[in-house]
C-alpha cells in the first residue's frame, strides 16, 4: 500500500473539516455508528474516551436521560473526532474507510434530494443540479440502505414523473436515483 493511498482518505477528511464542517461531522458520526454496529466501539468505550479527553473520570454518558447533557469544549470535541479517525485507521482498511466516506456523502445527498423533491418551491434546475451531484458519486462498495434509496426514488418519481399510485409502484422498483 503506497503512502498516497494511505493518506487519501485522511486528506479528504481534512478538506471536509475545513471546507464542509457539517459534512465532516456527519462522516465522523457515520464512522462511530459503523464501529458500534460492528462491535468495534461501545457506548461505554466512547464514554471512557470522552472521560479521558476531558479529564473528568465521573463523566456521565449523554444517553442517560436523568442527567444534564454534558458540554464539551471545541478542543475536546476535536480530540474525540481525532480519536474516532485513529480508531478507524486502526480497525479498517483504506478501501473500507473510503467506502464509508462515500456512503456518508451519498446518504446526505439522497436526503437532500428527497427534501428538494418534496419542496414545491425547489426549481427544476436546482433539482437537476443536485441529481447530477449524486450521479457523480462513485458507486463504491457501500450502497444506500433500501429505505434511503426507495424514499429518494419515490420522491423524485412523484415530483418529476407522476404521483399516480400504480405508476409509483412500478417505477420505484424499476428506476434508480441515477436514472433521473
Amino acid at each position: 500500500m503506497t503512502n498516497t493511498q494511505q493518506n487519501s482518505w485522511r486528506d479528504q477528511l481534512e478538506i471536509m473539516r475545513t471546507d464542509e464542517p457539517v459534512l465532516y461531522e456527519t462522516v465522523i458520526r457515520h464512522f462511530m455508528l459503523t464501529m458500534e454496529r460492528e462491535g468495534l466501539m461501545t457506548s461505554d468505550s466512547l464514554e471512557a474516551a470522552v472521560s479521558e479527553i476531558t479529564g473528568n473520570n465521573v463523566f456521565i454518558h449523554w444517553s442517560n436521560p436523568n442527567r444534564p447533557e454534558p458540554t464539551l469544549s471545541e478542543e475536546e470535541i476535536e480530540a474525540l473526532r481525532s480519536m474516532v479517525r485513529e480508531r478507524a485507521a486502526d480497525q479498517w482498511s483504506d478501501e473500507k474507510i473510503n467506502d464509508l466516506i462515500i456512503l456518508a456523502i451519498k446518504k446526505e445527498l439522497a436526503l437532500r434530494l428527497t427534501e428538494m423533491a418534496d419542496d414545491p418551491f425547489t426549481s427544476w434546475a436546482e433539482l437537476a443540479q443536485e441529481t447530477k451531484e449524486f450521479s457523480k458519486m462513485p458507486i463504491g462498495g457501500s450502497t444506500l440502505s433500501l429505505s434511503d434509496a426507495m424514499g429518494t426514488r419515490v420522491a423524485l418519481i412523484r415530483r418529476l414523473l407522476s404521483d399516480q399510485l400504480e405508476f409509483l409502484e412500478i417505477a420505484r422498483n424499476t428506476l434508480t436515483i441515477r436514472d433521473f
